[in-house]
């Protein structure tokens, strides 16, 4: 890219700029005369440039001066209290009007509330979708308020999100979405993803759905020319054992990550993308390894980790459900609302909050299934609990062994971010949610 301009100019650390060019366009210089489409001629060595016009002869295409500026004395705008002794001579008194109180009355400033513009991959999702509503009622991230929401998905935003004026949603792959990426965003949320279970049945989807269109996004950003403040939906699936030792009992923020899934390995490597678009001042980026959450409404999905949802969901509904795995698998979890609320204090942390390392755990509640189901009886009765049944199953058994038990979060506590206090009241939301929140089944609760 070649900048031209007749005056001095900020920002001409990169690119070629040619400044103070003579005449100007208020002299009818050839800047006064461009129009879109022309091609200008610029020779370096010769220290000339031209529009491509100019070389043919067109003249200056009916430049016509600017009408002549008012004559204007220091003075001028002033009220008449300051002016008056001005006039006839008197020193300039600090008891009359201070210089910035003059500077304000000589050259009125405009200023308008800073706005932002925000895009959610993944955004028509059960976690997209519930961030979405959250941005819209509060209304302002980082203290800027939300002009425009644009929502990209497989599918269309929900219909309460599309009543809402500041929502955009644009629906197919992500892939096929490069142009709309490269508009511009100040704030991002990437939560698209292919999910574990599917990552492991179909190699390629894994790897267009989470490698290739995370790629594509940040190299449109990138293109965009604005510095996005980005917050990457990472997982606890990063961990896993070590050939040669078994998992760690915790994991933390100092844990060395050791994918064992397709999914947990696209995860990771995506935190460095991240990290290394980040230190080259592409983005303003960090990545938040989500614990599993739960209680998901609606029906299961491919993440092997659909069960840790299933067991409740299911029974409150009514319905018979099966846990694939022991009573005795631990894995730490969060409820919508509490992730929610953490992905939007890391969106709304400072880079030098965070310092070097860009990602970390957010807080999680360390249980057991046999935990989980002993909550669902306390909160719903012992009938509902009595419709989980188990039947293991080696394929999802074989992933969810390879993930962390359980997990620690000390950098986000520091930054203020909290966990659930306990899985009763993890259930004891999705109760309150079925009965409030958009998208959730009428029969949700038909079990209770």
């Amino acid at each position: 890219m070649v900048r031209i301009s007749d005056g001095r100019m900020s920002g001409t650390a990169y690119g070629t700029v040619v400044l103070h060019t003579s005449p100007e366009a208020a002299a009818g210089g050839p800047l006064a005369v461009v129009q879109n489409g022309d091609m200008i001629e610029l020779d370096v060595p010769a220290r000339q440039a031209a529009i491509g016009h100019q070389r043919r002869g067109a003249g200056r295409r009916g430049w016509q001066p600017l009408a002549a500026a008012p004559s204007r004395t220091l003075t001028s705008g002033l009220p008449e209290a300051v002016r008056r002794p001005c006039a006839a001579g008197a020193m300039w008194a600090p008891t009359w009007i201070s210089w910035s109180a003059s500077a304000a009355l000589l050259f009125p400033k405009t200023t308008t509330e800073p706005t932002m513009r925000i895009l959610i991959t993944g955004g028509a999702g059960f976690l997209g979708s519930r961030l979405a509503r959250e941005i819209l009622r509060r209304g302002q991230l980082a203290g800027q308020s939300v002009k425009e929401l644009v929502i990209t998905d497989l599918f269309a935003a929900p219909a309460d999100l599309l009543a809402d004026a500041r929502v955009k949603s644009h629906a197919g792959p992500l892939l096929e979405q490069g142009d709309l990426l490269a508009i511009g965003f100040d704030g991002v949320f990437h939560l698209a993803s292919a999910v574990s279970g599917e990552c492991e049945l179909d190699f390629d989807l894994g790897l267009r759905s989470n490698l290739d269109s995370t790629r594509l996004l940040l190299d449109s950003l990138r293109r965009s020319g604005k510095v996005s403040r980005m917050v990457f939906a990472s997982s606890i699936a990063v961990f896993g054992p070590y050939a040669d030792q078994p998992m760690t009992p915790v994991v933390s923020d100092t844990t060395l990550p050791s994918p064992q899934t397709s999914y947990g390995t696209h995860k990771l490597m995506l935190e460095y993308l991240m990290a290394d678009h980040t230190r080259k001042g592409f983005i303003d980026g960090r990545s938040a390894r989500l614990m599993t959450v739960t209680v998901r409404p609606g029906k299961p999905n491919g993440a092997a980790s659909s069960f840790f949802s299933g067991i409740i969901r299911e029974p409150l509904a009514g319905a018979d459900s099966i846990c694939p795995v022991d009573a005795s698998v631990a894995h730490p979890v969060s409820s919508p609302a509490t992730t929610i609320a953490s992905l939007i204090a890391l969106f709304e942390t400072s880079q030098a909050s965070l310092g070097n390392r860009l990602a970390l755990n957010l807080p999680g509640l360390n249980v057991t299934v046999q935990q989980m189901l002993d909550a669902l009886e306390k909160v719903a009765g012992k009938a509902v609990r009595q419709r989980v049944h188990f039947e293991r199953d080696e394929r999802v058994a074989g992933i969810v062994n390879n993930w962390a038990r359980a997990a620690t979060s000390e950098r986000a506590l520091a930054l203020g971010l909290r966990a659930d206090t306990s899985f009763e009241s993890i259930i004891e939301q999705y109760i309150a949610d079925c009965r409030s929140q958009p998208g959730y089944p009428a029969h949700a609760l038909q079990g209770l």
